[in-house]
């Protein structure tokens, strides 16, 4: 019985090798540089970036052991994995039913909330605050107010109402950073740590701490998404690996840069004042950490050019301190 278990578990870890593998070789397909007959490289396609498709690798419905004896045959049941964009069709229709949480392959939400802002109809309130100027803050009380009422309107807008069947909780952050977001499953609660004090500037930013608030806003929300509506189970183990699109041990991916490329563009295009939503240095941080590298395709998608995204590398080069800065601000809420 132990050699049985032990062929299983050989088998399994072989598995979940080919899998990463398989995945690594459609990523290097998708940016390598195509040669001619003669072996010279062509200049590749110019294509826009496109946040990676869940697939059949990344996400199989499960797999059963067959035991004889001795032997152990894997095999892999066809996929039955729910898709997002499906439950999504289902939620709007006459019957309406909330996206189910932790259920989805997390490689899909950067495409997937390309989706809600387009069908939204906002109401002459919401037309109001994205027309107006942000009014200054200068308690905690106003603080609260500002950013509930511009949860509500990323909830409704931005996420199509994904957000808005949780309870939204907004902390003081314990940690230097800026914000914090996560959802904490046994109390069904939204978690959003911001700073209540003033934040100081960031490089190459020129609006007010009333717009930083609001970016980091919407930076937690996404974390709030991901963490809410990501399947967590073994299928979906390499859906979480940033080198393939993931989001990472600390949540600062690429799907989650990618989601936010979105959204912050769309809210961009909506106000007239400077949207920040620190995603150059989340990513920094993150390569540091996770020991990844970004494609050049995926640093333009998200807005960094090469000069920018050295000056963030020299910034965020101490690995040790900045794991040490994660492992204190961690909470038992994130997983």
């Amino acid at each position: 019985m132990e050699n049985t278990v032990r062929k299983a578990t050989t088998l399994n870890k072989f598995k979940n090798i080919v899998q990463k593998a398989t995945a690594m070789n459609r990523l290097k397909k998708m940016f390598s540089k195509r040669r001619d007959r003669t072996g010279s490289e062509v200049s590749p396609v110019e294509e826009d970036y496109e946040p990676p498709a869940c697939s059949y690798e990344c996400a199989p419905d499960g797999r059963k052991i067959y035991q004889y004896q001795e032997l152990s045959i894997e095999k892999v049941l066809p996929p039955k994995h729910p898709r997002i964009f499906d439950d999504w069709k289902k939620a709007i229709s006459s019957n309406p039913r909330p996206l189910e949480k932790f259920s989805y392959c997390p490689l899909e939400f950067g495409s997937f909330l390309k989706i809600p802002h387009i069908t939204h109809k906002f109401t002459a309130e919401q037309e109001t605050l994205l027309s107006s100027a942000v009014p200054e803050v200068k308690t905690t009380t106003e603080l609260a107010n500002l950013l509930i009422t511009w949860f509500d309107l990323f909830d409704t807008w931005l996420f199509g109402g994904t957000l808005s069947n949780t309870d939204l909780v907004i902390e003081n952050s314990k940690t230097s950073a800026l914000g914090r977001g996560w959802y904490y499953n046994p109390t069904n609660t939204v978690h959003i740590q911001l700073l209540d004090k003033t934040l100081g500037s960031e490089p190459g930013f020129t609006g007010s701490n009333e717009h930083l608030f609001i970016g980091t806003l919407l930076h937690e929300m996404v974390h709030a998404f991901i963490y809410l509506y990501s399947c967590p189970k073994y299928c979906c183990n390499v859906c979480f690996e940033p080198q393939l699109g993931g989001r990472g041990k600390f949540g600062h991916g690429p799907v989650w840069a990618d989601s936010l490329t979105v959204l912050s563009e769309v809210l961009g295009s909506k106000v007239s004042w400077p949207v920040f939503v620190n995603i150059p240095r989340s990513i920094a941080n993150s390569m540091c950490l996770e020991d990844w590298q970004p494609t050049q395709a995926q640093l333009e998608f998200w807005g960094m050019d090469v000069d920018e995204w050295g000056r963030f590398e020299n910034w965020s080069h101490n690995c040790e301190l900045t794991r040490e800065f994660y492992e204190r601000g961690r909470h038992p809420g994130k997983r």
